[in-house]
């Protein structure tokens, strides 16, 4: 019999209403928030994520930003060809100036793969990804 063990580095995943920003109060995916009732339930990866999304949501309720965009998917494109996707964790505008945003964990660096997606959408959009971490 095997044994499966949890990674000791897994996120726990969080989830939260990208209308009214309420942390949803049970761990499984949700369609409806439990607290306004609207069918915006989005799944961060990691709980340090998922503090991101609420900081950002403030400012953008404040009107420090516009825009705000979770999960943004950017196609990577060579020679009029798609070779792959981008996906960054949060996009929005701050001042006219458009800002992509991409969370990880205390200290984690992207591993290759990831750093290589973002030098090519860096290089492909001229748009600079801020990797932000706790």
């Amino acid at each position: 019999m095997k044994f499966f063990h949890a990674s000791k580095n897994k996120a726990k995943r969080c989830y939260y209403c990208m209308q009214c920003g309420g942390e949803q109060p049970y761990q499984k995916l949700v369609k409806i928030c439990y607290w306004c009732g609207v069918k915006s339930v989005s799944c961060f990866m990691s709980l340090g994520e998922g503090r991101r999304f609420v900081k950002l949501f403030q400012k953008n309720k404040a009107g420090l930003i516009t825009n705000l965009v979770c999960h943004p998917r950017f196609d990577l494109i060579v020679n009029n060809k798609k070779i792959g996707t981008f996906n960054a964790d949060f996009s929005y505008n701050c001042d006219g100036v458009f800002v992509v945003e991409d969370f990880k964990g205390r200290g984690l660096k992207p591993d290759a793969l990831s750093a290589w997606k973002i030098k090519h959408f860096e290089a492909q959009y001229g748009v600079q990804v801020r990797i932000v971490s706790e």
